[in-house]
């Protein structure tokens, strides 16, 4: 493997390498997202673990209830969109919180193998855009990528 110390200490720490046969360490300052690879049905379960895992962790900001329930809603939105538009079945996640840091930084990571948003967009659009002016078409407020067809009810965007 290729990996600093450190990348290999957080991989190890939040249970990415174990996925893929290499040491699983616990996390003693509990500042480790787990790895975990989620279907969409699994909505409840994805709810459960970003409570868990990211926001009642003893670090995080203190935060209204209702502003907890607004960053777990716009992070399953990513999930979401990664099932919804990226054509998958999985979404895998995982990440470290850095509350030392100045300011703190939490990195965390929403992946799927999936269709890009270039693609996504270029096919919707029949255009050849690049990546990035995929990406700034997809974060205008009302832009989609959704078939029409499809009965599936409509989530918060990517508007920036």
């Amino acid at each position: 493997m290729n990996l600093r110390n450190a990348q290999e200490s957080v991989f190890s720490r939040n249970h990415f390498l174990a996925s893929f046969g290499g040491a699983k360490i616990h996390d003693h300052f509990d500042t480790t997202i787990k790895y975990r690879r989620n279907k969409l049905s699994d909505d409840k379960l994805i709810k459960e673990f970003l409570y868990s895992e990211l926001i009642n962790k003893p670090d995080f900001p203190k935060l209204s209830s209702a502003a907890k329930k607004e960053i777990i809603r716009s992070i399953f939105e990513i999930y979401s969109n990664a099932i919804i538009h990226g054509d998958c079945t999985e979404v895998f996640s995982c990440g470290q919180f850095y509350p030392q840091k100045l300011p703190p930084r939490i990195d965390f990571t929403i992946v799927d193998m999936g269709k890009t948003i270039k693609s996504n967009v270029n096919q919707f659009l029949g255009a050849t855009m690049s990546g990035i002016e995929s990406i700034e078409w997809a974060i205008k407020e009302s832009n989609t990528t959704k078939p029409k067809d499809r009965n599936i009810p409509g989530g918060l965007g990517l508007k920036w």
